[in-house]
């Protein structure tokens, strides 16, 4: 008989760090349910990292943030939405730290928007975003909407994509302006490469 496929859940051992070495669990599909079923029973999770379950509903992951509500203070989910999957929104009020991210394969209308939509963080300070094209048509969208949605972000974080030109795609958006915090911190990571920027007083973004 044939082994049903199998995913990777990952499960940070630290917290300390933007990112801490993973370890994960490797399961088999037939026992997601299992598994969703044993943690939302026996975890009070503070930080919850779900990297790239191919196949995996987010719908069943918001179940987890739901049990979790009290005590999460960093989600990081890699999951896209489907079209059709609108979950009931989440107060997470202990929340401090929301990163999302997509595949290049993944519409970012029906994914990168939706999080923000379904998780409500009146405290959240730290908002970033993993491989969605910053020259998309709608990726300053995103981060207009989630800075208004989330009005104590102080930072940004950009993983996957080199930030060459932030201020020309600033300046070429229709959304370059007040809504760009001055004081709001920018990370940009690509590999190696990391670099820092900060919005000055004028709005414009300039190395920190």
């Amino acid at each position: 008989m044939k082994d049903s496929p199998s995913k990777e859940i990952y499960i940070p051992t630290s917290a300390d760090t933007p990112f801490p070495r993973l370890e994960y669990l490797r399961i088999h599909e037939v026992y997601e349910d299992l598994l969703i079923k044993h943690i939302t029973s026996t975890w009070k999770m503070r930080v919850l990292r779900v990297l790239s379950i191919t196949g995996s509903s987010p719908l069943q992951w918001t179940r987890i943030l739901e049990e979790s509500k009290d005590t999460l203070q960093v989600v990081e989910l890699i999951i896209p939405f489907k079209p059709h999957e609108r979950p009931t929104p989440i107060k997470l009020p202990h929340l401090t730290s929301l990163f999302m991210g997509l595949s290049t394969r993944d519409d970012p209308k029906a994914s990168a928007a939706i999080w923000t939509d379904v998780i409500e963080a009146p405290g959240l300070k730290t908002l970033g975003w993993s491989r969605i094209l910053q020259n998309h048509t709608n990726f300053w969208t995103f981060v207009e909407r989630a800075i208004t949605r989330y009005p104590k972000v102080s930072t940004i974080r950009l993983v996957g994509h080199t930030p060459t030109g932030l201020n020309t795609q600033f300046a070429q958006s229709r959304l370059a302006g007040v809504w760009l915090r001055s004081g709001l911190l920018i990370e940009a990571y690509r590999s190696l490469f990391f670099k820092q920027y900060r919005v000055d007083d004028e709005h414009h973004i300039v190395e920190a």
